[in-house]
């Protein structure tokens, strides 16, 4: 991937509601992303070609995705790894409900640079997980949520703020101990 592919995803891709996820890549030097519902596939691909482009390491892409029991999957398993497969990245795809896998294998990933959520926003805030992140992320993290815009308009990636997901680890901590 040149410059010029670079800043096509960055600035005219569709759809339009992914620019934000490539533009974190290009702003880091990112080689660890976590994504939490995969989707088509299609953003995970360009993710890592551009942060292949981008990085001067290895890397490496977990995607925790229900696949084939979700209630409308968008791509299977199998076809999944056959789409990272071509990419220069070592990936490891986790099925099953993510909150639950989350939980399990978080220990494994280590600390991760980008973290996109695209289902189950819930998963930054409530238990099992919320005591997760400030584990998983580092001072230099960037987390991009999926928010539903309202009025039936099509919703967007947003920032979350790193501070406020460890205040919430260390509230649930506190209610945890007190309970």
């Amino acid at each position: 991937m040149n410059a010029v592919q670079s800043l096509w995803l960055a600035r005219f891709s569709k759809p339009a509601t992914d620019r934000p996820v490539y533009q974190a890549i290009l702003r880091s030097s990112t080689s660890r992303i976590l994504e939490i519902g995969i989707e088509d596939g299609t953003r995970a691909a360009r993710m890592i070609e551009l942060a292949a482009r981008r990085a001067d390491r290895k890397i490496h892409y977990f995607g925790l995705d229900r696949f084939e029991s979700a209630e409308d999957p968008q791509l299977d398993l199998k076809t999944a790894h056959q789409l990272l497969r071509a990419t220069p990245a070592k990936s490891q795809l986790l099925p099953g409900d993510p909150e639950q896998t989350l939980a399990r294998k978080a220990n494994e990933f280590g600390q991760v640079d980008l973290v996109i959520v695209r289902t189950d926003v819930h998963i930054l805030s409530r238990p099992p997980c919320v005591h997760l992140w400030p584990r998983l992320l580092h001072a230099a993290s960037c987390v991009l949520a999926w928010r539903e815009a309202a009025g039936g308009k099509e919703g967007g990636f947003h920032r979350v703020n790193l501070a406020e997901l460890q205040q919430r680890a260390a509230s649930h901590r506190v209610q945890r101990r007190a309970a």
